[in-house]
């Protein structure tokens, strides 16, 4: 078995400008063979790796080694272990260097700005700057994780992100995302003094030009494009305001009151939410009113009722619209109309069964609802099930139709978290453990299955498990096998088939439920 040391020493070889082929491939093959990185091999390869590499790169298969590499160091720094800072003394310029050689669509590029935000020391935060200053995201998604990443870790070296980010934000997302943290920073005590204070003029100044042009899309949503286009400027829009009508509630910024009166009459709920609470702060009736009412909607209740109490003004919404499955309901509506979810709230939304489990990662049961959501775009209608109680989640594989105890065991094990649950895919996996995925492999042929393909391999609480595409009397599927039980899952004729992450969860948490819930029950098989 390969050595960190070792391949790590091959991958910087291997970077070299104008590499052989077979110092390329001997690199892939050191990186797959070492396994997983504990602390001291991680902090090896990141100082060995920024210290030697050489610029530049030399694109192609180099470059790809650099994505692979950089993939290896995330996952690391995410794993169990839970690393976080950085060793010290890394040359970020470095870093930098790879940001600009990778290409503007690679995962890599990513990776270095969540490892850089997640340390969030000061060294870090001044190469982030030099990143964007570079180049500002254009991914929306990579945004708002590494702004997620920032605000989740609340280093006390934030504030000195500002106010170059304003000059750096190039994009309505990034903007949003730039203002969302000047405002954490600002309500949490970080700072005295609102990082955007200076700005109030020119920020109520874009809130009004956003309104006008969100008005005019409303008006005529084929004025702003396509379909797919129109959605895009309005999420991104929306985040945006949302953002800058925060920002004058928490700055009881007065000159912008008429603003916020004319972003509330439009038709996005989100935006007449914070709108309202930003006019409400400034004591405006009319924003108090426009609360009251929009607790009727699912997905602004939770916020509005939050808004409203801490106005005083909590007693003015209905005690049915705070009932715990009124407030349960809430929750999924908000997590479906996220960006990146579903992007917007449901069309209906149905409680169809409820139950109090004991659930992973909680000390107490819980009451655990499953939630039908349908949405209609016109051509038709989808309809998924999702779950609140723990964490609301849900998925993109369909649900509908799967007996409930199935539903919440692939819930379950999606959530499920601990140190004794492991999974990786089988090409990460080093040799030594060929052995163990044969012997699981024969007992699926035992069980009848045949063209057995090794996907995931794993542990749950010492108990080896594989995870497999196969097909049983010729239908495709997938298989999860340990030393006791299979469980099997036919594609059937469905158009978001399970896959192998869904059949893995399902497995994991019919096992946790199944032990912690009497009478719990979710088959081994499906015909």
């Amino acid at each position: 078995m390969t050595t960190p040391h070792a391949a790590v020493d091959r991958v910087i070889a291997a970077l070299a400008p104008d590499p052989e082929p077979e110092a390329i491939a001997d690199a892939f093959g050191a990186i797959e063979s070492v396994g997983a990185l504990d602390r001291d091999a991680w902090e090896h390869w990141l100082e060995a790796l920024t210290d030697a590499t050489p610029l530049p790169l030399g694109g192609g298969d180099a470059t790809a080694l650099l994505e692979r590499t950089l993939r290896k160091l995330h996952v690391a720094m995410l794993g169990p272990q839970g690393f976080a800072e950085l060793p010290d003394g890394l040359d970020f310029a470095r870093w930098a260097a790879w940001h600009r050689e990778l290409a503007s669509d690679a995962t890599g590029r990513s990776r270095l700005v969540l490892m850089l935000a997640r340390d969030g020391s000061s060294p870090a935060l001044d190469a982030l700057l030099a990143i964007w200053r570079g180049e500002a995201p254009t991914d929306e998604r990579g945004t708002d994780e590494a702004f997620a990443t920032l605000m989740q870790r609340s280093s006390g070296d934030l504030p000195r992100l500002f106010p170059d980010l304003f000059d750096i934000a190039a994009t309505p997302a990034f903007a949003a995302a730039v203002l969302d943290l000047a405002n954490f920073l600002f309500r949490s005590g970080t700072v005295d003094v609102h990082p955007a204070a200076e700005r109030l003029p020119r920020l109520r100044q874009l809130l009004e030009r956003l309104t006008v042009e969100l008005e005019k899309i409303e008006n005529d949503p084929s004025s702003a494009g396509t379909p797919a286009e129109v959605q895009t400027k309005i999420a991104a829009s929306l985040s945006l305001g949302v953002a800058l009508c925060d920002c004058f509630a928490l700055t009881r910024y007065e000159p912008a009151i008429a603003t916020l009166r004319h972003a509330m009459s439009l038709g996005h709920r989100r935006l007449r939410c914070e709108a309202a609470w930003g006019l409400a702060r400034l004591g405006d009736e009319s924003g108090v009113t426009e609360l009251v009412m929009l607790a009727e909607e699912p997905v602004a209740r939770l916020r509005v009722i939050a808004y409203s109490d801490e106005l005083g003004v909590g007693d003015r919404i209905p005690p049915e619209l705070r009932t715990d499955e009124a407030m349960a309901e809430s929750e999924m509506a908000i997590w479906l109309a996220e960006p990146g979810r579903m992007g917007l709230a449901p069309a209906e939304l149905t409680c169809v069964d409820r139950r109090r489990l004991a659930w992973p990662g909680y000390d107490d049961p819980i009451e655990c609802r499953l939630w039908k959501y349908v949405y209609d775009f016109g051509r038709g209608r989808y309809e998924n099930l999702g779950i609140t109680g723990p964490r609301p989640l849900a998925v993109t594989v369909d649900l509908i139709g799967l007996p409930f105890d199935e539903v919440y065991a692939l819930f379950a094990g999606l959530q499920a978290e601990h140190e004794e649950i492991l999974e990786q895919d089988v090409r990460d996996l080093a040799p030594g453990h060929a052995p163990e995925i044969a012997r699981l492999e024969r007992r699926l042929k035992d069980r009848g299955l045949d063209e057995v393909v090794p996907l995931r391999f794993g542990s749950f609480f010492g108990e080896r498990v594989l995870v497999a595409r196969a097909k049983f009397g010729g239908r495709s599927g997938i298989a999860v096998a340990d030393s006791i039980e299979v469980l099997w899952r036919p594609d059937k004729n469905r158009q978001r088939p399970l896959g192998p992450d869904e059949c893995h969860a399902i497995y994991r948490g019919r096992k946790l439920l199944g032990a912690f819930n009497e009478g719990f029950v979710a088959s081994d098989e499906e015909s």
